[in-house]
């Protein structure tokens, strides 16, 4: 186990981390610390990873009027984001002057990371507020530090080795599938991550990572020069296929096969994204066509079979700001198809769960072209497959 204690330089090694957040002692007279207690068990049970410890090594944190704060917040800053598990120990007593109050903002920061356990003894003053946004995030909560300290490491699981500047990514981040093709696609390419922040994570249903927004610092080869002032938004790759029936003297009296859906970024007439059939999966080992055949069914209400499908080629659909790609199929469909698909108009699809409810609509691709309700996107994912089959 390495223990990196206040204000002491990054490891420039990790395979998995934890942050000791939580109640400070700043006298000697309130005892010793409870992340002493943590460190002990931690070394007790064979914890391999890596510790960060907001205090010093062998003296106890003295914040007078000498103690720099400004080099103390931004270490913890830095070590907060980088940390795999971040567990919150608020053994608050306010008769003893142990308030917390730092620890307040801190897990008011972290707690829509997922990565965030709260703890906390049974006679711990003002825990309440903390507890309500705990539940409503599914933070998992302990009165037994040790049995915290306990699930943390079970949930760390073998971790993952991350060098150099990569140890700035924690684990779940380096871990999602999105995250690594962007970070594939930078080195392939000769260039390199200098410094990298993650900036923001998105969680859905129990803890599962959708999206992520990174900042980070790029040198570029073949432009001997640094690039610092973008953001990148990272999720899954998805899957789309075209549907459609050619019409083969008239090409613009094609029928495109579209779904309508409300999503709220939408900026159109008819308040409704329209687009070929698609999306992602949350389900680890499927492969595009899998998941392809599964939107079909859920959103069309259609069952294609897979060997009917022809894959085209990936590419990203918003290349300045969204990493991941559109793997894309196409399948010309039958009269039959076509009529029942026609049919299907304003009959609900999705999946209700996840809130997608969809409309089928068969459009021609005059129409398309015409009206601003298919965004660039999908007409040149449509134009693509048309073009490729004239």
């Amino acid at each position: 186990m390495k223990i990196i204690y206040s204000q002491q330089p990054i490891p420039n090694r990790i395979t998995k981390s934890i942050f000791l957040a939580g109640c400070t002692n700043r006298t000697e007279n309130e005892g010793i610390s409870w992340r002493l207690e943590a460190i002990t068990f931690l070394e007790n049970i064979g914890f391999d990873g890596t510790v960060f410890m907001p205090e010093y090594e062998n003296t106890t944190l003295n914040t007078s009027d000498a103690f720099d704060y400004a080099a103390q917040i931004e270490w913890e800053d830095r070590c907060l984001a980088i940390a795999d598990k971040v567990i919150f120990w608020l053994n608050r007593k306010l008769d003893v002057g142990r308030f917390g109050l730092t620890s307040n903002v801190e897990f008011g920061k972290w707690m829509n990371s997922g990565k965030v356990y709260l703890g906390y003894p049974p006679n711990a003053d003002k825990i309440n507020y903390l507890l309500h946004h705990a539940e409503k995030l599914n933070i998992k909560t302990f009165t037994d530090l040790k049995r915290m300290l306990i699930e943390v490491i079970d949930d760390l699981g073998d971790g993952a080795e991350r060098l150099g500047t990569d140890v700035l990514v924690p684990l779940d981040v380096w871990n999602h599938q999105g995250f690594k093709n962007w970070h594939k696609g930078v080195y392939d390419c000769g260039n390199m991550i200098n410094d990298i922040k993650i900036e923001y994570t998105k969680i859905v249903g129990t803890n599962i990572l959708f999206f992520i927004t990174v900042w980070a610092d790029i040198y570029i080869r073949d432009e001997n020069r640094n690039k610092s002032n973008e953001v990148v938004f990272i999720r899954s790759d998805i899957s789309s296929c075209l549907l459609y029936k050619k019409d083969p003297l008239n090409i613009l009296n094609s029928d495109i096969v579209l779904v309508r859906e409300f999503r709220t970024p939408v900026n159109n007439i008819t308040g409704k994204v329209w687009e070929i059939a698609g999306g992602s999966s949350f389900k680890d080992g499927l492969s595009p066509s899998e998941i392809i055949t599964q939107e079909i069914k859920e959103e069309l209400g259609i069952d294609i079979e897979p060997n009917r499908l022809v894959y085209h080629q990936a590419r990203q659909l918003q290349a300045t700001t969204l990493s991941h790609k559109s793997h894309l199929f196409y399948c010309e469909i039958t009269d039959e198809e076509l009529e029942y698909l026609i049919s299907q108009k304003n009959i609900v699809k999705g999946d209700e769960i996840s809130t997608e409810r969809t409309y089928t609509e068969v459009v021609k691709l005059e129409s398309i072209l015409d009206t601003e309700v298919v965004d660039w996107a999908n007409i040149g994912q449509i134009m693509s497959i048309l073009m490729l089959n004239k």
